[in-house]
Parts: C-alpha cells; sequence; structure tokens
C-alpha cells in the first residue's frame, strides 16, 4: 500500500505526508478513520518513528488528521 523512497531527493516526512495524504483524497482512508500507530506506520514504511511523528504533526496542524 504505502511505499516510501529512500532515494529521493525529497526529506522523508514529507513523502509521508504524502502519502497520507494521497490516501485521503482517493478516500482509501474516509473520515474517523484511525491512522496506524508511530510505531506500526515506522515498521511499515521503514522510516523512523520521529519521521512519522513530524509528518503526523504537520498532518495535524493543516488539519488534514485529527488526534484524539
Amino acid at each position: 500500500m504505502l511505499a516510501i523512497d529512500h532515494h529521493r531527493d525529497q526529506f522523508l516526512y514529507r513523502q509521508v505526508i504524502d502519502l497520507i495524504n494521497d490516501s485521503i483524497d482517493s478516500g482509501a482512508l474516509k473520515p474517523g478513520d484511525k491512522l496506524p500507530s508511530l510505531r506500526r506506520m515506522s515498521t511499515r514504511i521503514s522510516v523512523s518513528i520521529p519521521t512519522v511523528r513530524q509528518a503526523y504533526i504537520e498532518l495535524e496542524r493543516q488539519r488534514r488528521v485529527k488526534s484524539r
């Protein structure tokens, strides 16, 4: 489902944001769906937990996701 290109000239957290935004825009993630935990997402896409945390924080700041 989700893939990160570690050789791409773009910050990894931006790639995580783009992947989640694409999932939201395509309808794969619907309102009310839960995002994977930081640990689960970091394992799934092979990036560090702080990278995923940074992406989640930015997505919340942009009001694309909401934490509870």
